[in-house]
């Protein structure tokens, strides 16, 4: 299933998963950084020599790690994370230790990858009725591609301009570069009013436009724009 927080653990008890830097890096590239094949594959392991397990989480239980911290003290309660793999009659009950030290060490990376997975949801943020204008400084950064389908995803496409969206009385227009990467993005909320004959009788009509900028894109290969 591949859900957060998923790690390995490698015959010799090396314990794999992608945390930090390596998280957002893989995030930026659209790719689950809690697939088991992710994980090994950027290990350099094959992830059918290893014990996979996940321990799934929400919003709320990452809130609760600080006070209620991860535990496997017993098989009983690994195998309950048990996600394939080496099978798990297999797995040496001397490693729980290590299994656990490692949770406590790294609990505070554990909360920051949840923080990226579960925080606030950028449709939530930008999208709205509100007129306003304000600055969006990204969890991790996102290519333009990534941002168009996460913001368009409840939106139809107008026909004719590649880069507006429409819903009910909304108009989405997002000016980005589909293979540029973003990391902050302005956004422009206001209410647009235009004219037109209905019946023949002028009318006074509004809709709801939301505009999105990049700003400081880069190029796949670096180069700032």
């Amino acid at each position: 299933m591949c859900e957060f927080f998923s790690f390995a653990v490698k015959k010799d008890g090396t314990i794999l998963a992608l945390l930090d830097s390596d998280r957002v890096r893989y995030l930026a590239e659209g790719k689950n950084p809690d697939s088991h094949s992710l994980i090994c594959e950027h290990f350099g392991v094959n992830e059918d020599d290893c014990w996979k397990f996940q321990i799934e989480m929400d919003k709320s239980d990452v809130e609760r790690l600080a006070e209620a911290p991860l535990t496997v003290e017993t098989i009983e309660r690994l195998q309950e994370y048990y996600d394939g793999g080496i099978d798990f009659k297999e797995f040496p009950t001397d490693y729980l230790p290590r299994i656990q030290f490692w949770l406590n060490q790294n609990i505070d990376k554990i909360v920051q990858a949840g923080n990226l997975k579960f925080g606030a949801d950028l449709k939530e943020t930008i999208i709205g009725k509100i007129p306003a204008q304000f600055e969006v400084i990204l969890a991790y950064p996102r290519t333009g591609r990534q941002i168009i389908i996460e913001l368009t995803e409840e939106f139809t496409q107008v026909r004719g301009k590649e880069d507006w969206w429409k819903k009910d009385d909304m108009r989405l227009i997002i000016k980005l570069e589909k293979d540029y990467t973003y990391s902050r993005l302005f956004v422009s909320r206001y209410i647009h009013k235009y004219a037109k004959i209905v019946d023949d009788t002028p009318q006074l009509f509004e809709e709801y436009r939301v505009v999105v900028y990049g700003i400081a894109g880069t190029r796949k290969e670096g180069e700032n724009v």
